[in-house]
C-alpha cells in the first residue's frame, strides 16, 4: 500500500505471528467442574476484552497461550478477544500469537479496526467461516514497535474517554423517564395548569385516600373517582401456550410491547386463534400504520 508513514509496512499476518486454528475436543472431555483448561468454543464466550470461562476441557486438542489474540473464524467471522490464560480452543476460534516485533494490543486493535472487512470474507451456506489460509493472508499495516506502543497508549486514553461518554449517555434514558414521570405527576395533580386557573381559585382537599392512605390536594374543579366510573368494560387478553405461536397466524399485542407508555411494534408475535376467540377479544383490538390486521391483546 502506498502513502504509508515512514517505517510502516503492509505485511501478511502469518509473517508477524503464529496462527493456531482451533479444533473441537471430544465432548466427553467437557466439564464445568474446573478439570483441565478453560475451553472457548467461539464468539459466544467473548466479552469486552477477555472471554468468560463457562466450560473446561481435560483433553485439549489445540491450545491458546496467555496473551494470544482469539479470533472468531466461524459464524460470525471477525470478533476478537484477548486470551487471559492458557486455554483450549474449539473450531470456532483461531489463536494468533504475535511475534516479538508486534504488540499484542496493537494487533488486537488493528483486527478490531478491520472486523467489518473480515466479516465479509466468510463463506459457507449454513455457517460462514474463514480458513487458515484466509487468516494467514490477512494484510496488516504494521508500524515500528516503539510507535505501536505509543499508538496503544494513545488509544487507551481516547477509548477511556469514549467509554466515559457512553456511560453518561447510558444514564440519559433513566433521566428522561424520571422527567417524563415528573411532568405527568404535575399534569395529573393540576400543577401543570395552575397558571391557567385564576390566581385566587379556591383549592380544596378532597378526602379520598390514595393507595397508601394519604390524601393529597386537587383543584376544586376536579373530582376523585374509580377507574370503573370512567370505562365501559375491562377484560384480560388471551393467553396461549408456546405451541400456538407461528409465523402466519393473527398478529397479537402483548404486555412486552408496551414500554414507557408507548407501543413497540417491532417485536410482534403471531398465534393460531379460532374464529370465536377472535370474536371474543375483538373489543380489545388495535390498528396502526400499515398493519391492516386487528391485534388481539394478550396477557
Amino acid at each position: 500500500m502506498s502513502n504509508l508513514p515512514t517505517g510502516w509496512q503492509e505485511i501478511p499476518l502469518n509473517e508477524i505471528s503464529e496462527i493456531v486454528m482451533g479444533q473441537s475436543p471430544p465432548s466427553s472431555s467437557y466439564n464445568s467442574e474446573g478439570r483441565g483448561l478453560p475451553f472457548f468454543q467461539g464468539k459466544a464466550e467473548f466479552q469486552a476484552l477477555y472471554p468468560r470461562v463457562v466450560k473446561f476441557c481435560d483433553e485439549p486438542k489445540k491450545i491458546a497461550e496467555t496473551g494470544d489474540i482469539l479470533l472468531s473464524v466461524r459464524a460470525p467471522v471477525g470478533p476478537t478477544n484477548l486470551n487471559k490464560e492458557k486455554s483450549c480452543i474449539g473450531r470456532g476460534l483461531a489463536a494468533i500469537r504475535p511475534s516479538q516485533v508486534t504488540s499484542s494490543q496493537y494487533l488486537l486493535n488493528y483486527l478490531r479496526f478491520i472486523e467489518p472487512i473480515l466479516s465479509k470474507q466468510g463463506t459457507g451456506s449454513t455457517f460462514t467461516a474463514i480458513s487458515k489460509k484466509d487468516v494467514e493472508g490477512i494484510a496488516v499495516l504494521l508500524a515500528p514497535l516503539d510507535e505501536q506502543q505509543r499508538i496503544v497508549a494513545k488509544l487507551d486514553q481516547l477509548l477511556a474517554k469514549v467509554d466515559a461518554c457512553k456511560e453518561r449517555l447510558d444514564k440519559i434514558p433513566a433521566i428522561l423517564k424520571r422527567f417524563r414521570q415528573s411532568v405527568l405527576a404535575a399534569a395529573c395533580s393540576g400543577r401543570l395548569t395552575a397558571d391557567w386557573r385564576q390566581a385566587d381559585t379556591k383549592r380544596a382537599d378532597v378526602e379520598r385516600s390514595s393507595n397508601n392512605g394519604n390524601p393529597f390536594p386537587v383543584p376544586v374543579s376536579w373530582s376523585w373517582g374509580f377507574l370503573a366510573d370512567y370505562i365501559e368494560s375491562m377484560s384480560n387478553g388471551i393467553y396461549k401456550p408456546e405451541e400456538f405461536y407461528n409465523d402466519t397466524g393473527v398478529i397479537c399485542l402483548r404486555m412486552y410491547n408496551i414500554q414507557d407508555g408507548k407501543v413497540d411494534w417491532t417485536k410482534l408475535k403471531r398465534m393460531n386463534l379460532h374464529e370465536n376467540e377472535i370474536e371474543k377479544y375483538g373489543s380489545s383490538l388495535f390498528q396502526v400504520g400499515s398493519l391492516k390486521s386487528s391485534l388481539p391483546l394478550m396477557r
